[in-house]
């Protein structure tokens, strides 16, 4: 049997269980701690019995004692183990090797030491421990995990004396954190190691750092960037991998920013949340932009894309929501899922032609948005994409759409008229639902069938022209229209599809 595998519980197990008189259950050869149960809520401390080598999975989880005695012998200690439990304060002995994931996640420990055999702080380890302030990480250690110390929002300083490797979102929402310590070892950082430190001051790139993803440093505003690596460069607070000619991240407070030219992407998440930022300058240089780049960017009122730019990534707009006016690359094939979601001061856009595919909420929740020029060779509207937009009046649709997805201008509550071409074969459910100034529509002799809640709530509508090519039409399909006709091609009406 693997080492592991003792961590894990079966029903056997627990049939051939010791029961000690406080709650701890044993396997039958007492060297597995298989669960606790607080049979007594008064009992506020334990300590594990010494014969004791494997502290199972989940083993006190939600426990509501405060102290636990872990006694010298305990080798590993099994995915969420202490898992929210009330443990203010407890001691690894040295004999501990292995932590799972999630082992003292939301605990509310206030200091830890790491033991020197452990080599790796697994995932979640100490996943909202928002009261540890201490953590002595030994030599030994040379990862540190997905989410590790996520949220962890006391601690203010860490020593990392030989960690190698820091993973996704490892000391993510340590927004106390100031300083990290001893690292000069370190080669990998992961995507939002450090994002959201708001507080952290500065961190140096060395020679031996070889992998950065995306963007660790997101929403790390007071933080300074240094680099000694012939790789990664950092110019006016823009940290650039000079092989992949990325955009890493931007850390500063200017109100405008000049992309240099020597980028050709600009990465995930690089101007994340720069609440500062008014005005971006990008070069012909740049090709790509990362999914949510901008996202967040709160004070940025205008942007011109050049015609250079082949791809916009999800999100890369997203909840800009001083943004009235963009200018779009003429070489766009298709816009990103969220794009622009909630740009709520965001006025007209206009798709240009290159365009033939718009995302999923590309522009939901754009609240001010009155005018939309669809490109020419639009083929598809995704599913919501401009749900919620409470001030577009008026839409036309090119005769190339062919599918307008789910709920996809539901709640334009302004629209009034809308003309849709014979080229359109599916539009979704609830596509048009709740446009209450809706007064006209046409249905396309292209489709044969008209789905659930298509034009329900559309209280204003007083024409509905359905062609002889359609053959079923969906629940609540229409709402309290007045004019309508059921051509003799119709095969299948479902329940309340016209409300009278």
């Amino acid at each position: 049997m693997n080492t592991l595998d003792y961590l894990k519980v079966t029903e056997e197990d627990i049939e051939n269980s010791i029961k000690d008189e406080f709650g701890g259950v044993y396997s039958a050869d007492g060297k597995r701690l298989l669960q606790f149960d607080d049979d007594d809520a008064k009992l506020k401390e334990y300590t594990i019995k010494k014969e004791t080598v494997y502290i199972c999975h989940g083993a006190f989880e939600y426990s509501s004692l405060k102290k636990i005695n872990i006694p010298d012998g305990v080798t590993h200690i099994g995915n969420e183990a202490f898992r929210r439990t009330k443990i203010k304060e407890i001691i690894l002995p040295d004999s501990v090797q292995f932590i799972g994931e999630g082992a003292f996640d939301y605990c509310d420990i206030k200091k830890i030491n790491i033991p020197n055999g452990i080599t790796s702080i697994k995932k979640d380890t100490f996943n909202f421990c928002t009261s540890l302030k201490e953590i002595n990480i030994p030599n030994s250690v040379e990862r540190i995990e997905e989410s590790a110390f996520y949220n962890c929002n006391s601690i203010k300083t860490i020593n990392i004396p030989n960690v190698k490797f820091i993973g996704e979102d490892a000391f993510d929402d340590c927004n106390s954190l100031e300083h990290i310590n001893n690292y000069e070892s370190l080669t990998h950082i992961g995507d939002g190691a450090f994002a959201h430190c708001t507080k952290l001051l500065e961190f140096h790139i060395s020679p031996k750092i070889t992998h950065i993803e995306e963007n660790p440093f997101y929403d790390c505003w007071s933080l300074k960037i240094t680099s000694e690596s012939s790789r990664f460069v950092v110019i006016d607070n823009m940290l650039i991998d000079k092989k992949k000619k990325i955009l890493i991240a931007y850390c500063g407070k200017e109100e405008e920013v000049n992309v240099p030219d020597c980028v050709t992407h600009i990465g995930g998440s690089a101007f994340f949340h720069c609440i500062y930022l008014e005005k971006i300058n990008i070069p012909d240089s740049v090709k790509t932009i990362g999914n949510e780049a901008f996202s967040c960017c709160n004070s940025l009122e205008k942007i011109n894309i050049p015609d250079s730019v082949k791809t916009i990534g999800n999100e890369a707009f997203s909840y800009c929501n001083s943004l009235e006016e963009i200018n779009l690359s003429n070489s766009l094939t298709s816009i990103g899922s969220y794009t622009f979601w909630h740009c709520e001061e965001l006025k007209i856009i206009n798709i240009p032609d290159s365009v033939v595919t718009i995302g999923k909420c590309a522009f939901e929740d754009c609240t001010s948005l009155k005018e939309t020029h669809l490109s020419n060779s639009l083929t598809t509207i995704r599913d919501y994409a401009f749900k919620n937009c409470e001030s577009l009046k008026t839409i036309n649709f090119p005769n190339s759409v062919k599918v307008i997805g789910k709920e996809a201008f539901n709640n334009c509550c302004k629209l009034k008229e809308i003309e849709l071409p014979d080229s359109i074969i599916y539009i979704g459910k609830g596509c048009f639902q709740y446009c209450k100034s809706l007064k006209k529509v046409n249905i396309p002799h292209s489709m044969t069938f008209i789905e659930d809640k298509v034009f329900d709530e559309c209280n204003a509508l007083k024409k509905v022209t359905i062609p002889d090519t359609i053959i079923s039409i969906g629940s609540s399909a229409f709402g309290e229209s007045t004019k309508y006709n059921i051509p003799d091609s119709v095969v299948n009406i479902e329940d309340k599809t016209f409300k009278l």
